[in-house]
């Protein structure tokens, strides 16, 4: 063998010493946990559940820090851009990572930029109407869209919004014709309903079922996987034959792609312990969002399929 192909080896083998004794010893500091959402919604609250959580099964400090900004891209991009060591971890969602990427919008990274440790929560996509609106069900819904093609309208929190795009792939579902009225956010969404500015609405759980349990909208439908104890005996989209046209907002943590291998599945595995414990479960369930923890290779595969339906509904509503 070549001297230089012997320092190649010895190279490799010294790298893979180091990055291993590296995550043995990781972390001997505080943990910065990137929240790219202002404090107080559901992102910002389900992260710092875990964050606490992770802090006590790592034994060192895990700090949240919000960075907000339209469709959480500054925040998104700050975890993209830091050093690769483990020390900063980001509570990204799929609006700034597959959304984004799937509708061509011109954002600094790219998917690649990120390795998954897994997904902590969803916050369902629901559809509602006011709770005196003589439509009672989906198939109430299907069925006056189509004697009125063109003339229903719904609200969401806004053009590109998980919502919004996950009520295109019923639209398409069901061959319907119905007009988009984009708001400012879940909450100007669900007063446009209230106020009858809108027949429906579609918008994300954890905003809406306070007006859900105090009677002033009605759900029709909603885009879990499975059926949701608050909201008793409402159907989801799967049950109506359509589990393609699934697509809720969700939030899961990132590190860098090029942290070291041995770290990334410490925090990994970190994370799948304390995301199975019943008090992190009963956290993260009293928020209003849905426990959804997903692992790594999970995430992946989410983010994958995400990326090929959204791009599909963005070529097909000409969305940007």
């Amino acid at each position: 063998m070549t001297k230089r192909f012997v320092g190649c080896l010895l190279g490799a083998a010294l790298l893979a010493a180091w990055t291993g004794a590296a995550a043995q010893g990781f972390p001997t500091r505080a943990i910065e946990l990137i929240i790219p959402a202002p404090p107080g919604g559901p992102t910002d609250a389900a992260a710092r559940v875990v964050a606490q959580a992770l802090a006590g099964a790592l034994g060192v400090p895990v700090a949240p820090i919000n960075k907000p900004g339209a469709l959480t891209i500054p925040g998104t991009d700050a975890v993209a851009k830091t050093a690769p060591d483990g020390y900063t971890i980001g509570a990204l969602t799929n609006a700034g990572l597959t959304i984004v990427t799937a509708i061509e919008r011109p954002i600094p990274y790219k998917i690649a930029d990120f390795t998954p440790l897994g997904v902590i929560a969803s916050d369902v996509t629901v559809v509602t109407v006011r709770a005196d609106s003589p439509i009672k069900s989906l198939a109430d819904l299907v069925q006056h869209a189509k004697a009125n093609p063109g003339k229903l309208t719904y609200a969401s929190a806004g053009v590109g919004s998980v919502n919004s795009i996950g009520m295109e792939l019923v639209k398409l579902a069901f061959s319907l014709e119905i007009t988009h009225v984009p708001h400012q956010g879940t909450g100007p969404a669900n007063t446009a309903v209230l106020g009858g500015h809108v027949v429906f609405g579609a918008t994300s759980l954890s905003a809406t079922l306070p007006l859900i349990r105090g009677n002033e909208l009605r759900a029709l439908v909603t885009a879990s996987p499975g059926r949701i104890a608050q909201l008793g005996g409402v159907p989801t989209i799967a049950e109506q034959g359509h589990p393609e046209s699934i697509l809720n907002f969700w939030t899961g943590l990132f590190v860098p792609a090029k942290t070291p291998p041995d770290v990334v599945a410490k925090l990994a595995a970190t994370l799948e312990r304390v995301m199975k414990t019943p008090a992190t479960i009963e956290q993260i369930e009293k928020l209003g969002v849905i426990y959804d923890y997903r692992g790594p290779d999970a995430t992946r595969k989410l983010m994958d399929d995400e990326i090929k339906t959204v791009t599909k509904v963005a070529k097909v509503v000409n969305l940007k």
